[in-house]
């Protein structure tokens, strides 16, 4: 399956339990943070790292394609996924939140808003619950905040791993931003519109000042994003929340 370490911006983890490693994405994070500055954004979104395990994703949604999210392969994968995810957590968890504590301290220097993402992978950090307990390690924190990746949520949500609405309720308050892409077949990073993501499902959950960012992958056209934000502004009209 595709590793999702490999040649992207997750490269250092920031949950790395090696010192040498989680120190060099602390400071690749801090120099981001200056660029943030520089060019007068609002947020910096934070990728936690990962639970250092065999990631099985694709596999899994590999099997939801061809035998069915009630096969007994099906079950059996995404029970082994969750409880070697449950068994090997902590000791990255706890890296991660090492690394928070360095960042955000950074973050209020800089005047930067912090924005810890909701991933992909099964294996990548935070999960549903882990989102609740690092914010519990940093609740005095006003610049750290959570943002809400619509099409990450709805995956892990289609395979059962975790549901798209609770992220929603549980997070409502703290959510910064939300990147916006739709979902069709268990593939993400499509033009909203072309899935079948019911986006009003977020109407309740944002509000005039919640950043929406459009995050869509090749083959879109400049067209497609047209007709993309154009069909985003009838589901997700602003108001007064």
């Amino acid at each position: 399956s595709e590793d999702p370490a490999v040649f992207t911006p997750d490269y250092y983890s920031l949950s790395s339990t090696n010192p040498m490693e989680r120190k060099k994405a602390v400071e690749q994070t801090v120099q981001t943070m200056h660029w943030a500055k520089e060019l007068d954004a609002k947020a910096v979104i934070v990728h936690g790292g990962r639970v250092e395990i065999p990631d099985h994703t694709r596999e899994l949604i590999a099997l939801y394609r061809s035998a069915g999210p009630q096969s007994e392969d099906y079950l059996n994968l995404k029970k082994r996924m969750i409880r070697e995810r449950e068994e090997r957590r902590t000791p990255f968890l706890m890296a991660l939140i090492r690394s928070l504590d360095e960042l955000i301290s950074q973050a209020a220097r800089l005047n930067i808003q912090l924005c810890l993402e909701n991933r992909f992978y099964y294996r990548e950090i935070p999960s549903y619950g882990e989102i609740g307990e690092i914010f519990d390690d940093f609740h005095g924190a006003k610049n750290f905040h959570y943002w809400h990746d619509v099409g990450h949520a709805q995956v892990r949500d289609v395979l059962g791993l975790e549901k798209h609405l609770e992220y929603l309720e549980s997070y409502k308050e703290r959510i910064f931003g939300v990147h916006l892409h739709d979902v069709k077949d268990l593939k993400d990073h499509l033009v909203p519109g072309k899935g079948d993501f019911d986006f009003k499902l977020l109407n309740p959950y944002l509000k005039n000042n919640t950043i929406r960012v459009i995050e869509v992958h090749q083959p879109a056209t400049s067209d497609d994003l047209k007709e993309g934000i154009a069909y985003l502004k009838k589901k997700l009209p602003e108001t007064d929340n």
